[in-house]
């Protein structure tokens, strides 16, 4: 299993565990092939980096905020000049927790101290997710 900045590096073959985060409305596209699918961005973190994910029907219409996921065999592609994840056609996307608000640990007790965030009010977790994805020590 590889960690989403090592993903970055790679193209096939991506297994990453991640929990979603910033997933978008779901749209219904058609693919170059013709057939007419629903389709939603989302995106994927884990404790390196975060990077975007599609996912695409049934996963588009199941998969929510805070869902912790594993995606084993996906790959990289580029869209709009961005880098994004996908299980592709041969990949698989896995549930491993439904609603995974976490834990947070924050640095100033060593880790020690955990918080389950399912009591913090939301404004609270989205300032913390923020610190976290600008590189701040507010928790682990």
């Amino acid at each position: 299993m590889s960690s989403i900045a090592e993903a970055k590096n790679m193209r096939q073959g991506i297994s990453v565990l991640g929990t979603i985060e910033r997933k978008g409305n779901i749209r219904t596209v058609q693919t170059k092939f013709g057939k007419t699918v629903d389709v939603s961005h989302a995106i994927l973190v884990d404790d390196s980096d975060e990077i975007i994910i599609t996912l695409w029907e049934n996963d588009a219409k199941t998969i929510e905020n805070h869902d912790k996921i594993l995606i084993e065999n996906g790959y990289m592609n580029e869209y709009d000049g961005k880098l994004q994840l996908t299980k592709g056609k041969f990949g698989r996307l896995q549930l491993i927790e439904k609603n995974n608000r976490g834990q947070i640990r924050p640095y100033a007790f060593g880790g020690d101290l955990t918080i389950d965030t399912e009591e913090l009010d939301e404004s609270l977790i989205e300032y913390l997710d923020k610190c976290r994805r600008l590189g701040g020590h507010a928790y682990a």
